[in-house]
């Protein structure tokens, strides 16, 4: 079975808590996370070491990253929020 790739935008407490359970799925995962700030990063990485002990999990992969990957971007239509997109409120040609 292929892993399931996942992105995770943002990893302070609730982000990191999604992580907790992805860490307690069944499938195999290639999880990216993006976080820019370093203290949110460190609890982030914390919090998936206890549980992926806990769970036994040996075929995820975690990829931590401070900005959107280009790669992850193009594959998945992601854009960086700082650098606007089609789906922005003053891109939809409503007023």
């Amino acid at each position: 079975m292929d892993n399931t790739v996942i992105a995770v935008i943002g990893a302070g407490n609730i982000g990191s808590r999604h992580l907790q359970g992805l860490a307690y799925g069944m499938r195999p995962y290639e999880i990216h996370i993006v976080e820019p700030l370093e203290p949110a990063t460190a609890v982030s990485k914390e919090r998936m070491r206890d549980a992926i002990a806990v769970s036994c999990k040996d075929n995820m992969s975690c990829y931590w990253h401070h900005r959107i990957p280009d790669h992850l971007a193009e594959r998945n239509r992601l854009a960086d929020p700082r650098e606007g997109h089609a789906g922005d409120p003053d891109d939809s040609g409503r007023s």
